[in-house]
């Protein structure tokens, strides 16, 4: 007579959660998970950029949850760091949870327009369905014709992308308010998924923003 099949358990020390020995990848991110929970917040730098460990916006203290650098062809464009409510390892966690968001970048060389808009433009095509996209072309229109105003980033400008839950989405340049009260989360959520989303512009930076 046969025993069946055999299971044997690894007990999350943070949780108390079982968990089989051969189901590895569920481990992992159980332990991933706790640890983005538990991490005491840290700066960063990258690329001589520096992350604080926390951003004030609209009255919430944002935790950094990551930050990367984005690059093309071994070019580096720029960095980026993403600031949330609470630390998550998840993409549609960063997107639910309730709260103000910030987006911080610092441009590492010279752009125009032309440089970015096409990145927005597929990077939001790729990482959202097209019923949400045609409900914030309005919305899009707005940030693209803001990128045209703007005119050029130079090498060292600060971009902060704010989501601010009563107000809509905020863009500061070099800390000065560029654009204030685009109303509709949808748009913010679809400009994160940009870095994001299933076919994020880039899947290291990716991990690096989610702290995987």
């Amino acid at each position: 007579m046969g025993f069946g099949r055999i299971s044997f358990y690894k007990t999350c020390s943070s949780c108390g959660i079982k968990v089989t020995e051969e189901n590895t990848s569920g481990w992992n991110k159980l332990k991933n998970w706790f640890k983005a929970e538990e991490e005491p917040g840290r700066d960063l730098v990258i690329k001589n950029c520096h992350f604080k460990s926390q951003a004030e916006v609209a009255g919430e203290t944002l935790v950094l949850n990551g930050a990367g650098l984005r690059s093309i062809e071994g070019e580096e464009i720029y960095s980026v760091g993403l600031y949330l409510p609470k630390k998550t390892t998840r993409a549609d966690t960063a997107k639910a949870l309730l709260g103000a968001r910030r987006v911080t970048l610092y441009i590492l060389k010279d752009l125009v327009p032309a440089d970015f808009i096409p990145s927005l433009r597929n990077g939001i095509q790729m990482n959202t369905n097209e019923t949400s996209q045609e409900f914030i072309k309005e919305e899009q229109a707005q940030i693209e014709d803001l990128m045209e105003r703007i005119g050029s980033f130079t090498a060292g400008d600060k971009v902060d992308i704010d989501w601010l839950p009563r107000k809509g989405t905020s863009v500061k340049v070099n800390g000065k308010v560029v654009k204030d009260g685009i109303r509709g989360k949808a748009i913010y959520d679809a400009i994160m998924f940009i870095w994001l989303g299933n076919h994020a512009l880039e899947a290291s930076l990716k991990d690096s923003l989610l702290h995987v």
